[in-house]
């Protein structure tokens, strides 16, 4: 049992060297480009707005799993071929 003269202190979490959007890369672009969707058309194929494609084509915006999962298939692409998270071990160029 904890000293009641002790406080109990919250641990704060290590803070990251970089955000997660400062970390995802993305070949959402090239790829949809390959395609040959626009960035509309990719939107209305995943239930999103354009404007979210443009975000996270612009690293802007971080995708939900989710998302990332259905853009991923829409684009028949493997999900860890359209994201990673540079440094990371798989680390793409």
């Amino acid at each position: 049992m904890r000293d009641a003269r002790s406080p109990v202190r919250p641990r704060r979490p290590a803070e990251p060297s970089a955000t997660l959007s400062e970390q995802l890369r993305s070949r959402l672009r090239s790829v949809r480009e390959a395609a040959e969707l626009t960035q509309a058309s990719l939107a209305e194929r995943t239930g999103v707005t354009r404007q979210t494609i443009i975000a996270i084509e612009r690293g802007g915006y971080v995708p939900s799993l989710a998302l990332a999962l259905v853009l991923a298939r829409e684009l028949s692409t493997p999900l860890d071929e359209l994201f990673w998270l540079e440094g990371g071990e798989g680390e793409q160029s």
